[in-house]
Parts: C-alpha cells; structure tokens; sequence
C-alpha cells in the first residue's frame, strides 16, 4: 500500500498538482487579468500588476518589488516587507490588513 501511495504522489509532481494540505501561490510578474486566485507572491524585485483579480487567500510583495491593483478584491490580507511601492487603486476591496514593513509606500 505504501508503494502505490508513493507511486500517486510521484504522478501527481509529474502532472503539476499540488499536494494535499498546500496552498495554491502563483507568482506574478507583469499583468494578471481577470482570474480567480487562492494565494499571489510578487517575488524579490519584481512588478506586478493585478486588473479585477479576486484573490481567495493573501497577497505577499516581496522585498524591492512592486504591486499596483486595480478592481481587486482580496479576501485576505496585502502584506509588504521592504517592498519598492504598492498601489491598491480606488474600487478594490482588501478583507483583511494591508500591511507594510520597513520601506514600500502604500497608496
């Protein structure tokens, strides 16, 4: 039994599903439109822009980068650590805390 479970794990790596218990993070760099997400990473120095995007769980900018959103709606939270700038434009909804810590502007 132990081999067959190992067998569906190494098939579902193979086809790119996550694991049972892990959070879905797409990473973003540039534009994403009109999507539904659970979690958005803006990596180390990147910039992203999110135009009418509903994200289930949390938005993370990382250190240096930069988030604009336009029409978002978060359930989550909007959390910056050393981030260069982050927008969140008239007409977006953030259900949570939109935190920033030790540089970034939020707007």
């Amino acid at each position: 039994m132990k081999a067959v479970s190992v067998s569906l794990m190494a098939i579902a790596m193979l086809l790119g599903i996550p694991a049972a218990g892990t959070a879905e993070e797409r990473k973003c760099r540039g534009t994403i439109r009109s999507k539904t997400l659970v979690n958005v990473k803006v990596p180390v120095g990147a910039s992203c822009t999110l135009k009418s995007v509903k994200v289930k769980g949390t938005v993370k900018v990382g250190r240096t980068a930069r988030l604009e959103a336009i029409r978002v709606r978060v359930v989550g939270n909007v959390q910056a650590e050393n981030a260069r700038q982050v927008i969140v434009r008239a007409g977006s909804k953030v259900g949570g805390a939109s935190r920033s810590s030790r540089g970034g502007r939020p707007e």
